[in-house]
This record gives C-alpha cells, sequence and structure tokens, in this order.
C-alpha cells in the first residue's frame, strides 16, 4: 500500500541468513509506487502492478503468487517484520518434511510502540484450524508449485482470505509446526483478522461464508469437529484457570501469612530501635560525663605535678619529715 513501514519490511527481509531470497512487492495501492530499488540487500528485488490497478487484498496475494518464482514462498504485509532466521528455519523445515506443503513457526504481537503483547504459536490441530484462523499471514511458508496447482486466494473474501488459503493448503497434508517465535506482527498497524481495530461486521460474515464454504459434504461433520475441538479446549482452559485459580489462593493465603509475620517482625524492629536509641542516648551521656571527670583528672594530675614541683613543696621538705617522727607510733612497733 506504498505506506512508510513497507521500507522496515524490506529491511528485515534484507537481513535474512537463507539464500538465495526473491522479493516481490505487490503494489496494491495501484498507480504510482515509490521507486523501489532493484535489490533488497543481496536480494532481487521486482516491484509489479507498477502504475497498474488497485488490488483487493485477495487479488494482491495472487498476483504476488503468479509473479514468485522458486520452490517456496511466504507472505508479508508491508507493516510486518521478519528474524534474520526466519526464512531459513522454514526452508529447512520443509526440506526435511516433503510430506508436508507448509511450514510455520511463532510471531510476537507488538503494539503501536513495539512493546510485546504476547508470542504466538499454537500447535497444528486441523481441527482448530477448520474452525477459526490461527496462523498469521508471515508465521507460514509452502511449496509455491504445489500452491499454484491447487490452491488460489478466493477474491470474494474481503478478509480472512489467508484462513481459506490455509484450509485449501491443509487439505494437501498437515502443517509442520516449529518452536520459537522469528517474526514480529505489528497489530496496532494492520487491518486483517488480528488487528485490534477488524470490522467485526465483516468478520463475522467472511467466518460464516468459509464455514459454509469448507461444510461440502453438506453434513455438519466439519462443523460438529470443530466445535468439538473448541468445546474440549475450552474445559480444559477452564479447569487450568480453575487450577491456576485455587493455586493463587493459596499463594495469597501464604502471602498474608508471611505479611503478618513481617509486621510481627517490624514490630519488634521498632521496638528494638527505640531501645538502641535510647542505649545510643544514654551511652552519649556517659561518654560526656567520662569526658567531663577525665577534663578533672587531668587538671588535679597537673595542680598536683605543680605542688610536687614548687619550690614551697621543696623548702619544707625537712617540716614534713620532723613532723612525721613525732607522730604517735604504732603500738605493735613499742
Amino acid at each position: 500500500m506504498d505506506r512508510p513501514e513497507l521500507a522496515e519490511a524490506l529491511a528485515s527481509v534484507a537481513q535474512t541468513t537463507y539464500f538465495p531470497v526473491e522479493v516481490v512487492v505487490v503494489n496494491a495501492k495501484g498507480g504510482e509506487h515509490t521507486p523501489l530499488p532493484e535489490r533488497c540487500g543481496n536480494f532481487p528485488l521486482r516491484l509489479t502492478n507498477a502504475n497498474g490497478p488497485p488490488l483487493p487484498r485477495a487479488m494482491a496475494a495472487n498476483f504476488g503468487l503468479h509473479s514468485a518464482g522458486g520452490a517456496y514462498a511466504l507472505f508479508l504485509d508491508d507493516d510486518d517484520l521478519l528474524d534474520p532466521q526466519h526464512i531459513g528455519k522454514l526452508a529447512a523445515a520443509l526440506q526435511l518434511h516433503p510430506e508436508s506443503p507448509a511450514a510455520y513457526t511463532g510471531v510476537r504481537l507488538v503494539n503501536a510502540d513495539n512493546q510485546l503483547i504476547r508470542e504466538m504459536n499454537i500447535g497444528w490441530e486441523r481441527a482448530r484450524l477448520q474452525g477459526m484462523n490461527f496462523l498469521p499471514i508471515h508465521a507460514v511458508m509452502f511449496r509455491l508449485a504445489e500452491a499454484l496447482a491447487h490452491c488460489h486466494v478466493d477474491e470474494q473474501l474481503a478478509v480472512l482470505e489467508d484462513w481459506d488459503f490455509w484450509l485449501q493448503l491443509a487439505s494437501r497434508g498437515d502443517f509442520i509446526n516449529l518452536p520459537g517465535t522469528s517474526a514480529v506482527y505489528r497489530i496496532a498497524l494492520g487491518n486483517s483478522g488480528l488487528s485490534s481495530d477488524r470490522d467485526l461486521v465483516r468478520f463475522r460474515q467472511a467466518h460464516a461464508q468459509i464455514l459454509k464454504k469448507w461444510d461440502i459434504s453438506g453434513t455438519s461433520a466439519i462443523a460438529s469437529n470443530s466445535l468439538i475441538w473448541f468445546s474440549t479446549a475450552v474445559d480444559h482452559l477452564s479447569s487450568t484457570i480453575d487450577q491456576q485459580s485455587s493455586r493463587l489462593d493459596q499463594q495469597s493465603s501464604w502471602i498474608d501469612q508471611q505479611s503478618s509475620q513481617i509486621a510481627q517482625q517490624s514490630s519488634q524492629i521498632a521496638q528494638q530501635s527505640s531501645y538502641i536509641e535510647q542505649l545510643t542516648v544514654e551511652n552519649a551521656n556517659f561518654r560526656e560525663q567520662l569526658s567531663h571527670l577525665s577534663g578533672e583528672r587531668d587538671a588535679l594530675q597537673r595542680a598536683y605535678s605543680e605542688i610536687l614541683n614548687s619550690s614551697s613543696w621543696k623548702i619544707t621538705a625537712p617540716l614534713r619529715n620532723i613532723s612525721r617522727s613525732l607522730r604517735p607510733r604504732d603500738k605493735k612497733h613499742d
């Protein structure tokens, strides 16, 4: 759509470690498009539908499919990003599993501030896919020749065309799910089913249309399998929530006990702190008194030393000696 985010998407592709890669940019906006370089990093880049008519999302996807070459293909909206290892890990999985028409891995959903909302990587469940799409469009790599021979993006769908495309591919075999995340889904910038501002009326209409389209037997078998899967999943989720709630209650009780103990210890610490402060004051008073007494002692010692060294003390020494000799002797020495 010739948005400024396209440059960021192409920059993420340019960091891809897998080789070789061909980048096909479909001008879905129509008319004149901002000029693009002939290469995306080390990879060739081609702008298709240049100066052509505006293309709805499904039509643009088909235009890209028929313009691409190579063994594998992957859709990328102009506002999303790939990690350097994303293409390589998916291509390696398809090479290891020739029976699978597609492989996918997880993506990181981020908000307008590029803050992580959650990671999304749901294990492969055919019944779940039959009831609702859980595969972000750039999470999946598929075999191009098989897609061109047996699949077509339904141009009658304004939304959820990727879900219908995955259902077509899944009719050829199970997808390979790889652990981890290696792409970014900027949910605040998009307008597809996962986006926060999606049109729920159009979404529900398209959802019902696809369910009707794929119940080709005229029976409720597909819907039944899907509903059973979702019912089981909801039961499991409810059980998990109950277990987590019980565990949370136990943890809350433990936290309350710890808080009570902390409060008691805090009270004891406060009392001890008060006692320590009192001792500190008494110690300061004692030190002050001790310092005062030490000063008085030093003064007395100086005075005594001055007396001993004075001339009058030395002159009167004979008199003190006579005085001592005239004192009464102790009876035991008589």
